[in-house]
């Protein structure tokens, strides 16, 4: 990867009550790291926690990036996948940082997917009651999804980010380059969370998704950057729209959980080992939309449209031998669930959602098992 000073980027500005911050974004701009972490002033020591692919692709750049600025950069390891967001993984990472003798005015530097933006982010949260964050998406899924809007956490035995904080960092910095290693199936569950967007709030992207649709299912992203550029910036912006009315999930920001509760289900069902998250949330809403069909919100036409969608980039939709009913057992394990009632997000139309705790469990059940039959 090659950038210089001279290389522009986007900024995104998000303005929460008590706080602002900023998303950059960009196309090979990583050697700016050093200078915008100057410009946000962070502490002069930095501790990047990565997996280890990405130290075997970036960790020599960014040291000698670093190294020049006058900041003194260390690297830590995580191992690859959700098993890894897990408290004995956050004990361990605190550890190391009491033996580097981290401090306060330090910096913790989240380089990778969602997992570990959730992982690094929560430590930086509790590590000395906060420490100075730097999200360094890596995956399509986190640039557009996780490491906007400040939840950080890890999952317990009992369900999937049940254990965390709401920490902001002083900036998310995006290098669209990083996707340019990407697989595509990391690729295709990115996408499944900009669809997301398009499907609760930004029908627009829903229709730039469908006329672009030749190009965007070759997952060939440095053939055609700006439309890349285009999808993870709307996105993120879609994001930041919800999370400055509603930054804690009192309310409206519930409406980013469309197909999470069944996803996560899925995910936590599975033992995190059969599913990559962006396939179980396609999932997810796939199954939230066929709710709405039966009740009569939106007709068979929309649901085909976004169906094929999906179905064109590649997704699969088995539940894999899971049972309906240990599916929806695993829905009411959920931070959704409020008074022991389900908090379902509900579309209403290409665009709009509405939340709903008053959903047939015998309903949701019949649709499982219906998908169960269709999709085996």
């Amino acid at each position: 990867m090659t950038s210089s000073p001279s290389q522009t980027f986007e900024t995104i500005p998000v303005q929460l009550g008590h706080y602002t911050y900023p998303i950059i974004l960009g196309d090979g701009i990583l050697s700016q790291l050093p200078e915008l972490c100057n410009k946000y002033n962070v502490g002069k020591k930095v501790m990047i926690i990565t997996n280890p692919v990405l130290m075997r692709l970036y960790a020599l750049q960014i040291r000698q990036y670093f190294k020049q600025a006058g900041y003194e950069c260390q690297f830590i390891e995580v191992p690859e996948g959700e098993a890894s967001k897990c408290m004995s993984e956050v004990n361990r990472l605190l550890t190391f940082l009491l033996k580097y003798q981290m401090e306060r005015q330090d910096t913790i530097l989240a380089l990778g997917g969602g997992v570990i933006g959730d992982l690094a982010g929560f430590v930086a949260s509790i590590y000395l009651r906060g420490i100075h964050l730097i999200q360094v998406p890596t995956t399509l899924l986190s640039q557009v999804d996780s490491a906007i809007g400040g939840k950080t956490g890890v999952n317990h035995e009992m369900g999937k980010n049940l254990i965390g904080s709401f920490y902001h960092p002083k900036f998310t910095f995006i290098d669209t380059q990083t996707l340019s290693s990407l697989p595509k199936r990391e690729i295709r569950c990115g996408l499944a969370e900009v669809i997301k967007y398009g499907l609760i709030s930004t029908p627009e992207l829903f229709t730039y998704i469908e006329t672009n649709i030749d190009e965007i299912k070759r997952f060939d992203i440095p053939s055609h950057p700006a439309c890349w550029r285009h999808l993870i910036s709307v996105s993120c912006q879609a994001k930041v729209n919800v999370v400055c009315q509603d930054e804690k999930e009192s309310n409206l920001r519930a409406i980013l959980n469309f197909g999470h509760t069944i996803g996560h289900a899925l995910e936590s069902c599975s033992e995190y080992g059969v599913y990559h998250h962006g396939e179980a949330i396609a999932i997810g809403m796939l199954i939230s939309l066929r709710l709405s069909v039966n009740l009569g919100l939106i007709d068979e036409a929309k649901y085909q449209r976004v169906h094929t969608l999906f179905e064109t980039l590649g997704f699969e939709f088995s539940l894999k031998g899971l049972q309906p009913k240990v599916i929806l057992n695993a829905c009411q394990v959920d931070k959704k669930v409020k008074g022991g009632l389900i908090h379902w997000i509900i579309a209403t139309d290409i665009g709009k959602v509405e939340i709903r705790n008053d959903i047939d469990h015998d309903l949701v059940l019949q649709v499982l098992t219906e998908w169960q039959g269709q999709y085996k």
